[in-house]
């Protein structure tokens, strides 16, 4: 069968696109398309007399912009064709063979077109509207979550300057009592003006309680010690008030979507969520990312895919004994599996004996981690290409039975 290669280079307002054939032969002058409904007809107006007289099949290819090569991607998906969408690092080591270094999107789309010239047909992702709705809302959770822990870091920030010491008097800066007292009187001296009386019977109430004179004494003590620079009070405690209205603003997002995310998973099979240390949300996250498990035929390639796999310098005789992971790949799927795998390795059996095997080796607590999570990528691998839920297997059961260690 005869193909048509179709390179093409997304950006927001436009995409360039080139056509050769098998040989590398040019089939047309490069042309620009928009983005959109109209642009989906030009290009096909364009390339259908083409692919017709040379009795060839097209194949399109373009790279992964952000979210700018989506439309152009789904509408070609809808209308059935082959479309490969390539990672910027595959684009980059192809380009870099290119002993020039002119880089223009005309240049970028020719690449991409050689690249499926000299992959013959390339593999092809499948991805059903409800896994890409699924990711969609995973992604945008994983945003939340990124813009929460900043917000925490500023309002830490803010603390340090106008009221040191005060976390050290509350552990946790946000259970509902500190953030209470922040909120309305974030100064020392706002807070010594209080009076122990009053301070006290603030506590009582936001704590349920649990607080009271003791830590009111020292919530003053440490007022009086406190030393801040005049011109950084004011502004800096102005600002932890904005910073705590938003922390209460996403966290009601954050739990918004999450809400939106069990039910949307709940369509799914749930074999992932049946692995001790992966909860529901983890796993709705873990089955986005990776979405049709067919497309992967190794758990090394999952492996791979979310950046795990180990990194290898060697040169002559140098070998490197150091290895860190390549962090290539899904930043997203990444940070799930790392943050199961640190529920994991205490609840889960399987990685528990991993975690421990490699803590007597000497190894980093961070470092186990993640072999850790590529152990549970082996797991989520097989339950999700068998279909069934998670099972201890019988030695792992057999020998904690006999150690008498409980499940």
């Amino acid at each position: 069968m005869k193909y048509v290669y179709m390179g093409m280079d997304a950006s927001k307002e436009k995409c360039e696109v080139t056509a050769i054939d098998q040989r590398g032969n040019s089939l047309t002058a490069p042309f620009t398309i928009t983005p959109d409904e109209a642009g989906i007809d030009q290009l096909l107006t364009r390339i259908e007399p083409i692919c017709k007289t040379l009795n060839a099949t097209p194949i399109f290819g373009m790279e992964a912009t952000g979210i700018y090569h989506l439309p152009i991607y789904v509408k070609l998906e809808e209308l059935n064709y082959h479309v490969k969408v390539y990672n910027a690092l595959e684009l980059r080591a192809f380009r870099n063979k290119n002993i020039r270094k002119t880089k223009t999107d005309r240049i970028d789309a020719l690449i991409i077109a050689e690249m499926l010239r000299f992959e013959a047909i390339p593999h092809q992702r499948q991805h059903d509207p409800a896994t890409l709705e699924l990711r969609e809302l995973c992604r945008a959770r994983y945003r939340i979550v990124k813009k929460i822990a900043n917000t925490k870091k500023q309002i830490n920030r803010n603390i340090d300057t106008i009221f040191r010491g005060y976390n050290e008097i509350f552990d946790d800066l946000y259970t509902k009592t500190s953030l209470h007292l922040l909120k309305k009187y974030t100064t020392p001296r706002a807070i010594e003006k209080l009076g122990l009386a009053r301070l006290t019977k603030i506590l009582k109430k936001q704590s349920h309680g649990h607080l009271g004179e003791a830590r009111a004494q020292e919530l003053i003590a440490a007022c009086q010690k406190t030393i801040t620079p005049s011109y950084m009070q004011e502004p800096s405690a102005l600002e932890t008030r904005y910073l705590i209205e938003q922390l209460d603003l996403l966290e009601t997002q954050l739990k918004d979507i999450e809400k939106r995310i069990e039910e949307k998973y709940a369509q799914f099979d749930q074999h992932i969520a049946t692995i001790p240390g992966i909860g529901t949300i983890s796993a709705a996250v873990i089955q986005s990312e990776i979405g049709n498990i067919e497309d992967f035929n190794s758990p090394e390639q999952i492996v791979a895919y979310a950046g795990l796999d180990p990194t290898v310098r060697q040169s002559g005789e140098y070998t490197s004994t150091k290895h860190k992971i390549s962090k290539r790949g899904s930043p997203i799927l990444r940070h799930a599996l790392y943050m199961a795998a640190t529920t994991a390795w205490f609840h889960n059996p399987v990685c528990q004996q991993i975690y421990e095997r490699k803590k007597k080796e000497k190894l980093h607590h961070k470092s186990a981690i993640c072999v850790v999570a590529r152990k549970l990528t082996h797991i989520i691998y097989s339950v999700m290409k068998n279909k069934k839920p998670f099972q201890t297997p019988n030695h792992i059961l057999l020998k904690r039975n006999q150690e008498n260690i409980p499940l």
